[in-house]
């Protein structure tokens, strides 16, 4: 036997001198997505926390045999070689296994080479074409329900966030918000000026459909504050019809930016939707219903004859029409320097605004099947066309990492999706909704578990992932109704799937404002009951959602008319939903397997069916009622959705969430606030409270399943010294401070100071667990809205001047119109703000961009600052416009270094969703109806806004009470050197006037695009009305140059040092340990025999190192000393007032002040 197997061992040897191969063949590659399936072998998608398992074999089966993956991440620039490990022999071969990943945004591509000990070479490249795919850049993962919100205004969007926050949703959805080429009556989706949001006079009007582009942004910076996402449709495919408006005639592009077949020849053919193929010719680069389509790739396919470009543009390396595009309006610009781009660059830039400038959070980008994914993203081998840069979301995610972005890729095509979710947005998800359509709409007659029952998979053919009847959870952005497309018949079963699967799911809400039946509208009509109008349905199913629906999902039952899954949390139960199609009066009974524990007592949050408790096997049975009503066959509530039994309000009719006084303990009363309505629903309201004290407790009230709470302000803040919490199990009490726990079911934080807040409507949002040990957490939210109004000093401002003493000027001309005066000036101050009041109206017609100027010089009769108006040319809003579009002179000695300008009858102030008027505001960086700016000469294109509070109160008739503009304009902010200690005058010019815009725009063959873009700057209308009366000007003098004659003089008020007897004492000095400051408790004794005059203030100085926590305010002179408001009133004689003071200071012995004390209105 020896001697056998040593002659064989010697013919192997002699058989391996001789050239024998060890390694003949390599091959059988195959892709994996590790944990889930076969991928297609190159051009694969991948998400950044997936990874690749490659196995491939070698034959034979010898000694020695190495392998490698030879990997690329940039085209071949640069490689990486990874080994393979042996798997396991099969047949004659060996099989082999590496794990490849790569980081986001990554086109890897590799080849495999295999290596034996005699030198044999073997390679295997995938027939030429190597292997591959794309980890893309994924949107950051959320859960949270998206209200896709159209049909409504910005300004009753404001209003009713309170039921958005209320009814569960994380995100509202707006329809596009650019001017359009139906101006204020255009939805958005055929858009003209990409940069105009409802805040320049174009196709017909400034308004868009919504509203305004400061209105807009008052909008998203409410919706932030409650801790919701704010998207918007981005139309980025085509722009207007070319019906409507001319293809030379975009303000910001020309014609050979679109599909045009040459410059003397701009037509397009029109798409023909039955022979539109995934990335087809006429799909890519045809007009979509004769929109102007936009040619994203480089040079333009669309080309058939000669581009001749008009002077101020040239062609770029890639054949791309470049010029600059808004000269005038640094603003839009990313560090404020406009510089020449082509449409693509145009188009990003756009986006990137609309992130970092407007403040939106995502996009659902529109018709994105009709663009070519390179523009969003270029990887290599993609269909559609080469796209040199201009990459939208790099450009995206660069501006603002977290963005959510999905579009609509109106297809089933797994190919198709694929290719434009490798560009890193998220896709509609059109799989499931075609899906819906079909199960739902069949009479209670389809296989619910056969179409929605899928677990979580890959296509191998396109390595798309799929689950539960569409795209997977991470990828696809499910819907059930759109503007474009209504609901399926049975749409309560089809809301109840989408709102407890996985995946962020969208509600389509029209606002309760488009005729439920009028099927044909368009937009659609949307879901009448999203935000709890009519039924409390969706608003269960987003309950259920928000709280339960976690995790992953677990078949329990499946059969054709009746589908039952559980949502688990690491393996452990949360929500167990059934499913009933049947149309007819049957429920159904089913007892499923569950992961909840033995005993646990499961709610059905839907309201359909009672109570039912968990068995010892962990089994439970439910009844699933069947799909109709008595008006509704086949549309009823066909569901349940069970959850363990979790905190709630006790039954005794205790208030929940209350606040109280932080000094004295007084309970703060709750009211009833009525919130506007849609023109097809009854009106809602909400409770809140209204707060002035600085310092609250919260208190919280449950039934005695409450064990432990946390409360958030707002999108969460640090709170009573407690830093927010952080890395929390599932994330559930991030943002959220901890509260003490006084009982079962009652707790408190005491001591929140909400001197941080802005006046205006702010939120707590209670949230109070179970104690349910290592299980998945069950918890009820509690909210408690209050609006925060401090007690303001000075003159209310509210745009009703009679609280003002005599006008410094009354209007002496005659108006030429009645709706459009400036009747009268006034003027005062305090110690911390300048008032002013002009009183009068302008004409609010939408054709109109009428508004009231007021130009501000500090220093009368030096002439410094700006004395030509018309020198500004700030064109980023319409109150800019206002100051820089005028045609006027100062008159002599008159240079102005400040200006109040409001456009119509606008406000300013940080609680335009309040009754009453907040606090000061900077005026918005683009957009503004209304502000305070500083003038400069040296950036007359840049007016920079300072902080003011302005309210307008239109006056019918000049017999009136006095109404109309009201500001007050913090002196720190005029004079932010120091006011001056005495004597300071202040000179005013006031006047009413338009923006002088026209509408009209230039063509694009006019050479004076070079210089002003696509519209020349306007000259405003100036009308008779000033302040003071011009003596050279009667009748209104137009667009005409006019040089004014005379302004006014406002001497300062100051406020007088006490010179009665009196004492002022530090009675008291201790630290407080909790909050570590220092607290001086003082007194002021008047020991004369006459009244000191109000209103009276303490004026302190320190060294420096002390901050003072609680003054009211600082004096406007050059080092700023705190001062504290004692009383409004005179003190009497002999009255005692106590106050204190809360300092911060590292040496206790520099908190001993230097106090004064003065009476009356003034500066100090």
């Amino acid at each position: 036997m020896f001697k056998r197997a040593s002659v064989v061992a010697m013919v192997f040897i002699l058989l391996a001198q001789f050239g024998f191969a060890q390694l003949t063949w390599l091959g059988n590659t195959k892709l994996w997505m590790t944990g889930v399936g076969q991928m297609p072998n190159r051009d694969g998608l991948l998400e950044p926390w997936q990874s690749v398992s490659v196995t491939t074999q070698t034959n034979p089966i010898a000694a020695g045999q190495r392998v490698f993956a030879v990997v690329t991440h940039n085209h071949w620039q640069t490689v990486q070689e990874y080994e393979f490990s042996f798997d396991f022999n099969v047949g004659s071969n060996t099989q082999w296994y590496v794990v490849l990943t790569a980081p986001a945004g990554t086109d890897l591509e590799f080849y495999i080479r295999a290596q034996a000990s005699n030198g044999d070479v073997r390679y295997d490249n995938n027939g030429g074409q190597d292997f591959g795919f794309v980890v893309r850049r994924a949107p950051v993962a959320s859960s949270g329900a998206i209200l896709q919100w159209f049909e409504t205004d910005y300004r009753t969007m404001m209003l009713r966030l309170p039921e958005v926050v209320r009814a569960g949703y994380s995100a509202i959805y707006l329809p596009a918000p650019q001017k359009s080429g139906g101006g204020g009556l255009s939805v958005g989706y055929n858009p003209f000026d990409h940069f105009d949001l409802g805040d320049r006079l174009q196709k017909g009007s400034v308004r868009t459909q919504y509203g305004t582009t400061q209105e807009l942004q008052e909008l998203i910076r409410l919706a932030k504050r409650f801790g919701l996402e704010v998207y918007c449709d981005l139309v980025l495919n085509h722009a207007d019809n070319r019906a409507s408006s001319a293809i030379d005639r975009y303000p910001n592009m020309i014609p050979e930016d679109f599909h045009i077949r040459s410059s003397t020849n701009t037509t397009n053919t029109e798409l023909d939707f039955n022979n539109a193929p995934s990335f087809g010719f006429g799909t890519l680069n045809h007009d979509i219903l004769g929109l102007a389509d936009i040619a994203h790739e480089d040079g333009n396919l669309a080309r058939t004859g000669a581009f001749n470009l008009p002077s101020y543009a040239t062609f770029n390396a890639l054949d791309k029409p470049s010029f600059v595009r808004q000269p005038l309006v640094p603003q839009y610009y990313p560090g404020g320097a406009p510089v020449a781009e082509d449409v693509r660059q145009y188009l990003s830039r756009w986006t990137q605004w609309l992130t970092n400038g407007i403040g939106f959070d995502g996009f659902r980008i529109d018709a994105v099947r009709h663009t070519p994914p390179g523009y969003f993203w270029r990887f290599g081998r993609q269909p559609g066309g080469s796209i040199g840069q201009a990459h939208l979301m790099p450009s995206l995610y660069a501006a603002n990492p977290s963005i959510f972005v999905f579009g609509e890729v109106y297809t089933s095509s797994g190919y198709e999706l694929r290719e434009y979710a490798k560009t890193g947005m998220n896709v509609l998800d059109f799989p499931l909704k075609f899906n819906l359509d079909n199960l739902f709409n069949s009479s209670g007659f389809g296989n619910i578990s056969q179409a929605l029952s899928n677990g979580y998979g890959i296509d191998a053919g396109t390595g798309l992932t799929y689950q539960n009847g569409g795209a997977a959870g991470h990828l696809g952005v499910g819907f059930v109704q759109s503007h474009d497309q209504g609901p399926p018949y049975s749409n309560n079963l089809a809301y109840a799937f989408l709102l407890t699967r996985p995946g962020r799911p969208i509600v389509y809400y029209d606002g309760n404002n488009i005729n439920p039946s009028d099927t044909g509208h368009f937009p659609r009509p949307g879901r009448f009951d999203s935000l709890g109008q009519g039924s409390d349905a969706v608003v269960r199913m987003l309950d259920a959602r928000s709280r339960f629906a976690r995790g992953s999902l677990v078949n329990r039952h499946t059969s054709n008319q009746l589908y039952v899954y559980e949502r688990q949390v690491n393996g452990q139960g949360a929500l167990l939903v059934g499913l009933n199609i049947r149309g007819d009066s049957v429920d159904l009974p089913v007892t499923v397997q569950t992961t909840f524990a033995p005993g646990t007592v499961l709610i059905d949050l839907g309201g359909r069916k009672p109570p039912v408790t968990v068995g010892t096997d962990s089994r439970v049975t439910i009844s699933v009622p069947h799909n109709s009503t008595g008006g509704a066959t086949n549309n009823g509530h066909g569901y349940v959705l069970y959850a363990p039994q979790a905190p709630a309000a006790r039954t005794d009719g205790t208030r929940p969430v209350q606040i109280f006084k932080a000094k004295g303990g007084e309970v703060i009363p709750f009211t009833q606030r009525s919130l506007p309505s849609g023109s097809y629903a009854s009106p809602s309201s909400f409770e809140a409270a209204t707060v002035s004290e600085r310092k609250i407790n919260v208190r919280v009230y449950t039934d005695a399943l409450g064990h432990s709470a946390v409360v958030k302000l707002d999108a969460g803040m640090d709170l009573a010294g407690r830093a927010m919490l952080a890395n929390t199990p599932e994330g559930l009490s991030d943002g959220f401070v901890p509260m003490d726990r006084l009982n079962p079911g009652e707790f408190v934080l005491e001591g929140i100071d909400l001197k941080v807040l802005s006046a205006g409507l702010h939120l707590f949002r209670v949230r109070v667990y179970r104690d349910v040990g290592s299980r998945p957490a069950v918890y009820s939210d509690f909210l408690a809205w209050f609006y925060y109004d401090p007690p303001r000093k000075g003159m209310l401002i509210d745009g009703d001047l009679t609280d003002h003493s005599a006008p410094v000027y009354a209007q002496v001309r005659n108006p030429s119109s009645n709706a459009n005066r400036l009747d009268a000036l006034y003027v005062d101050n305090d110690e911390a703000y300048l008032y002013v009041g002009m009183a009068g109206r302008v004409d609010l017609s939408e054709n109109l961009t009428n508004g009231m100027a007021l130009y501000i010089d500090l220093d009368p009769g030096s002439g410094r600052g700006v004395s030509h108006f018309g020198t500004m040319d700030d064109d980023s809003g319409p109150a800019t416009r206002l100051l820089s579009n005028a045609n006027l002179t100062a008159p002599s000695g008159f240079g102005a270094e400040f200006a109040l300008s409001v456009f119509r009858h606008s406000s300013l102030h940080t609680s335009p969703e309040a009754g009453s008027v907040g606090d000061e505001a900077l005026p918005f960086t683009v957009g503004a109806q209304a502000g305070a700016f500083r003038l400069s000469a040296s950036s007359p294109r840049v007016l920079s806004g300072i902080p003011a509070r302005i309210a307008f109160s239109p006056r019918p008739n000049k017999t009136d009470p006095p109404r109309g503009l009201e500001a007050a304009i913090p002196l720190s902010a005029l004079y932010p050197y120091g006011a001056p200690l005495s004597e300071g005058r202040i000179g005013l010019v006031g006047l009413l006037l338009n923006t002088g815009e026209t509408g009209i725009t230039l063509a694009a063959s006019d050479a004076r695009r070079g210089t002003y873009g696509g519209r020349i700057p306007g000259a405003s209308w100036v009308s008779n009305q000033f302040a003071p009366t011009q003596s050279n000007i009667v009748g209104d003098p137009g667009s005409f140059s006019v040089a004014l004659q005379s302004y006014l003089t406002y001497n300062l008020r100051y406020a007088t040092p006490v010179a009665q007897d009196h004492i002022l004492n530090v009675d008291v000095q201790r630290y407080d340990t909790a909050r570590q400051i220092w607290v001086l408790e003082c007194s002021l004794v008047n020991r004369s025999g006459s009244p000191i005059s109000g209103p009276v203030r303490v004026l302190a100085e320190f060294p420096p190192g002390v901050e003072a926590l609680n003054a009211d305010g600082l004096s406007p002179f050059k080092y700023r000393h705190p001062f504290w408001l004692l009383k409004e009133s005179n003190v009497a004689p002999g009255e005692r007032i106590e106050f204190e003071m809360e300092l911060r200071a590292s040496d206790p012995k520099l908190i001993k002040p230097l106090m004064r004390l003065f009476s009356g209105k003034g500066l100090l």
